[in-house]
């Protein structure tokens, strides 16, 4: 698994000057921005994911463009991807590289993007943000404290990370200055596949893809996903995820705890607006009733953190409840939204009730005051109502 340890080294770090190269390629089908943070225990993986991608390379349509952070070499290094068999190194020539640039610092993705937009210019762009990641809360906010995994992209030098709602405003700022939306926006790390995430993007971006649950250290098998882009350059978001999706899981054999999807974040209005449905028809419910809905929730399928549950799942077990006085139809329009949400959903044995999409869905009263405060802030929350929803099942 993605291990969840960090190591805090007071650090000044660089950061790049953001010139332009001397001759920006011709615009192309795709360009993959990767911004790949090895500051912190999982840099050996961040080597090997090269590696894979360099098994396929760049293309004539097909840019393959990585921010690479590693602690073994020192540096930070942009790279442009080429194609090459040899996996005991990294061949691909650095177009620039700097003393450590802090990865936990959402300006730094802004401007490696904007660098990659400028010089490796596309018809559609897929930004990748790769390294742990903790969904849109920490860790360390479980009972017992311990262990501290803020959202996505920590650096272990500075002791910084992107939060979800600096994830968010980075993707708006990137499509302002495209001028449309970011086709795809991916995290290769644990648990941020949630409407919680998404919904802080869903107006810069496309399609989103990402794992409910934790992902083993390998993450992503990039090469059987860049194969067929490259063979196909003229693909869409959807039909990538759907190749993407599948071969995540069939890489690893269907073993482990394994789940990825893609969400047409284009949907995700018609979900909001099922939600809201679904927190009126649970909030009006008799005390004895919300208890049930409770009852129902600590049933649902559930992931690392106890509090992310499968949304589908939930609308699945209360479109099908006797709870007394609760209008099933509530929840059946939340299931036929997530339905039309999700372009695709592959998951190991084991998660056979994953839908590909989680909700924040706290189980004890120590979860939601945890978390409530920092939940108002959440786009998904502002347009849904959803954390006070959750607040009237719990006592």
């Amino acid at each position: 698994m993605r291990s969840l340890c960090r190591l805090i080294v007071p650090v000044l770090l660089a950061v790049f000057s953001q010139p332009a190269l001397a001759n920006p390629l011709p615009e192309k089908e795709w360009t993959l921005l990767v911004f790949l943070n090895g500051h912190n225990n999982l840099d050996s993986f961040g080597f090997a994911d090269l590696n894979e991608m360099e098994q396929v390379g760049s293309s004539d349509q097909v840019n393959v463009v990585v921010q690479w952070a590693s602690l073994a070499n020192g540096k930070t290094k942009r790279l442009y991807v080429t194609k090459d068999r040899d996996t005991s190194r990294v061949s691909s020539v650095p177009l620039e590289e700097s003393a450590p640039v802090d990865m936990g610092d959402y300006r730094n993705l802004i401007e490696f993007v904007r660098w990659g937009m400028e010089n490796f210019p596309a018809k559609k762009y897929f930004i990748d943000v790769w390294n742990h990641g903790s969904g849109w809360h920490s860790l360390n906010a479980r009972r017992g404290g311990g262990i501290t995994i803020n959202d996505i992209s920590n650096d272990d030098l500075t002791g910084h990370s992107i939060s979800t709602l600096e994830l968010g405003a980075s993707m708006e700022e990137i499509a302002r200055g495209l001028g449309r939306k970011v086709e795809v926006y991916g995290s290769d790390a644990c648990l941020m596949g949630m409407a919680e995430v998404a919904a802080e993007m869903s107006e810069a971006t496309n399609y989103f893809v990402g794992s409910q649950e934790l992902e083993p250290g390998d993450g992503w098998p990039y090469q059987r996903f860049l194969k067929p882009l490259v063979a196909k350059p003229t693909m869409d978001g959807a039909e990538l995820g759907r190749i993407m999706v599948r071969e995540y899981v069939d890489s690893y054999g269907n073993s482990g705890d394994l789940t990825l999807s893609m969400l047409n974040l284009n949907e995700l209005p018609a979900v909001e607006a099922a939600v809201r449905g679904l927190g009126r028809a649970i909030s009006s419910l008799p005390v004895a009733s919300r208890r049930a809905v409770g009852q129902a929730i600590r049933d649902t399928q559930g992931f690392y953190y106890s509090d992310y549950k499968d949304a589908g799942d939930l609308a699945a077990r209360l479109s099908s409840s006797v709870i007394k006085q609760f209008d099933r139809r509530a929840a059946q329009d939340l299931k036929q939204a997530l339905d039309r949400m999700v372009v695709a959903n592959a998951t190991s044995p084991g998660y056979s009730a994953s839908t590909g999409v989680s909700f924040w869905i706290p189980e004890e009263t120590f979860q939601y005051n945890s978390h409530a405060q920092n939940y108002s802030e959440l786009k998904f929350h502002k347009r849904t109502g959803w954390g006070d929803t959750m607040k009237s099942v719990l006592f």
